[in-house]
């Protein structure tokens, strides 16, 4: 199986990376730069995981040429090894607010990460899978960084918005936070002024968090659940997507628009 990995030089991708490998499957690794693709590969000497099915690519998620010349190379793969069996999405980051920083957490956390998928989705094979790491919650984010939670609501929305179709993919979302999950399940539904009631995320090992996204991945006691929220092998139900006005309002605001 060939499986699509971005952000694949985080703490999570690179763990994700390595347990694919080691199960021989073909990664396409994205990282941003030379500098995480060295990173990476320190990553898996330490492990001493094989990398002669490891391919990487680079694509700085801030930077529109970049992406555009990753898809190239992915289409190339694609050529040379046939349809992609699963996508998943460790890329997004995390920039203090600022008005210069607000477009890069919307290029990041949703612009970027939906133009990879979207070109990607075209390759995968029937009844693939689409794994999204839902973003950690810092308090009060909400209020100090709207732009960074407004991209990363959009994002699992469209997600969302895919997996109620029922096309041919599996769409599934993961976090290594329970209250994460139990906010972002809540708020994709519009429900925007819940962020008191969130608490304090307790964090789960990087590769802990990358065997449960594989596990997402392989197994077949995942297929046929598409949409849902997991947390330690657990599954939360398909939210409602947007459907208000405050939706349109919050786009026109933080400029995110549709692709």
């Amino acid at each position: 199986m060939v499986v699509v990995i971005t952000g694949a030089s985080g703490g999570i991708g690179r763990s994700v990376v390595a347990k694919m490998l080691s199960r021989e499957f073909k990664v396409l690794a994205l990282v941003k730069n030379k500098i995480g693709e060295a990173s990476l590969l320190d990553y898996l000497a330490k492990k001493n995981v094989r990398v002669y099915n490891l391919y990487l690519i680079c694509a700085d998620f801030c930077d529109a040429s970049a992406i555009g010349d990753a898809l190239t190379c992915l289409e190339d793969f694609y050529k040379e090894f046939g349809e992609f069996g699963a996508f998943i999405n460790c890329a997004g980051c995390y920039f203090k607010a600022n008005n210069k920083t607000k477009d890069l957490n919307t290029s990041v956390n949703f612009t970027s990460a939906l133009k990879i998928f979207y070109g990607v989705k075209p390759l995968m094979k029937n009844e693939a899978r689409v794994i999204f790491l839902v973003p950690r919650i810092r308090k009060f984010d909400f209020v100090l960084n709207k732009p960074f939670m407004i991209s990363n609501l959009f994002l699992i929305n469209d997600i969302i918005n895919l997996a109620k179709k029922g096309d041919n993919l599996n769409y599934y979302f993961y976090s290594p936070r329970q209250s994460n999950t139990n906010f972002y399940s809540k708020n994709a539904r519009g429900v925007l002024a819940v962020i008191g009631a969130v608490r304090k995320g307790f964090s789960m090992p990087p590769e802990y968090s990358a065997e449960q996204i594989v596990h997402i991945a392989l197994r077949k006691e995942y297929a046929g659940v598409s949409g849902g929220f997991y947390f330690d092998n657990k599954i939360m139900t398909i939210p409602r997507v947007f459907d208000n006005k405050k939706f349109k309002e919050l786009a026109d605001k933080f400029s995110l628009s549709k692709l």
